[in-house]
């Protein structure tokens, strides 16, 4: 037996995953980004491309830094979001309403929306759109994740049809998140096309659950029912039809082009 063999045994004897080697697969920041930024725009109804703008910047702040000034702009069009954010780092947010004109009733309900607190905001993300429940937020961030690295790994889970501690926990190990991906052979491609498909459905999906359920996402995209155009009727009389004694509607026009009178109208 060759010492590459014994090591191997050694290992598995252990119970110690050995990182992959490779990193073809992987989730880069602007694919988890694109997520939060959809998630966002659910959450608030509002546009997702309309927050693109918002990010970056001389402010530098990511989506998860800036999402609760993106709330507050929806009651203050004439500033920007990240007019708003500047501000924030200088005075308290009803300080901020009060500078870019939001009157006091409409901030307390900003307010109590959790909408000004970016804990609240994402917790409450993940917890509608991931399926995740308070302790296991509280459990991730007790781990050290911050909301990035939080979407990141439901993400993961979610594709690979595993628990989301599983791959906190590979993680922690490799401190790699590329690592983790090809470990789990996740990668931008098989995510883009989950997007893609909220884009084209207009919806985000509401059942993303991350406990050991299957890795396929088709069943749970939102699929219009309701956006069909209707054919509309179109009515050549003006008078109301009224029922003959044959069941049939009546209804008098003249037809210009043969000079005669006919006795039905179209309905």
């Amino acid at each position: 037996m060759t010492l590459k063999k014994l090591a191997i045994g050694a290992v598995a004897a252990l119970g110690i995953v050995a990182a992959p080697t490779q990193a073809s697969a992987q989730i880069d920041n602007k694919m988890i980004q694109q997520i939060a930024i959809m998630l966002l725009a659910e959450k608030l109804g509002i546009d997702s491309g309309g927050i693109l703008g918002a990010l970056g910047g001389s402010t530098g702040a990511d989506i998860f830094g800036m999402a609760p000034a993106i709330a507050m702009q929806q009651y203050a069009p004439t500033y920007t979001p990240q007019q708003i954010y500047q501000l924030r780092q200088t005075m308290p947010w009803d300080q901020v309403a009060t500078r870019v004109g939001i009157p006091q009733d409409r901030y307390v309900v900003l307010r109590n929306s959790g909408n000004l607190d970016p804990n609240s905001v994402w917790r409450n993300t993940y917890q509608t759109k991931f399926g995740l429940n308070q302790s296991q937020v509280n459990r991730l961030r007790e781990m050290g994740f911050n909301w990035e690295q939080i979407g990141r790994t439901a993400v993961i889970a979610r594709e690979a049809g595993v628990s989301i501690f599983n791959v906190a926990a590979r993680y922690q190990q490799w401190h790699n998140w590329n690592t983790v991906a090809q470990h789990y052979k996740v990668s931008n491609s098989t995510v883009s096309r989950r997007v893609a498909s909220w884009r084209q459905n207009r919806a985000v999906p509401t059942t993303w659950q991350v406990e050991r359920i299957s890795p396929t996402w088709r069943n749970e995209v939102v699929r219009p029912t309701t956006w069909r155009a209707q054919p509309i009727k179109k009515t050549y009389s003006t008078t109301k039809s009224h029922p003959s004694s044959n069941g049939k509607k009546l209804g008098h026009y003249k037809n210009k082009a043969k000079g005669k009178a006919k006795g039905h109208g179209k309905h």
